[in-house]
């Protein structure tokens, strides 16, 4: 749909989140990474954030610091994605999306990546 993507009220620094291969050590892990959300209309917006993981796990937490910003033209607003894992957690790929929507209606989807490995 080219004319909803020639209206796009956001754009993302960086525009995907990959926290790599980790090591499953004796101990949790604890990842995190900023996202940050540049306003790009001519008005101020409010953004809300929100989580879809698509493989979930018990012993692998995912959480955003922050649920909205409201965020001048121009401007930008930065949230943070934490990941932790038990050291019990599955060695495998953990993904999903941070959603940012606006008032308008709008949803954007900025996707994760994690995949956790035996300590060899």
């Amino acid at each position: 749909d080219l004319s909803r993507a020639a209206a796009v009220n956001a754009t993302f620094q960086p525009a995907s989140l990959s926290f790599a291969i980790n090591k499953l050590k004796k101990k949790a892990v604890s990842l995190n990474q900023d996202l940050s959300v540049t306003n790009t209309s001519d008005s101020p917006k409010t953004f809300t954030f929100s989580l879809l993981q698509l493989d979930p796990d018990d012993l692998v937490t995912v959480a955003l610091n922050s649920t909205s910003a409201t965020v001048a033209p121009g401007q930008k607003a930065t949230v943070n994605l934490a990941i932790d894992a038990k050291k019990k957690a599955p060695k495998r790929d953990y993904t999903g999306y941070v959603n940012v929507a606006d008032s308008t209606g709008q949803t954007l989807h900025v996707p994760y990546w994690v995949r956790f490995v035996k300590k060899k």
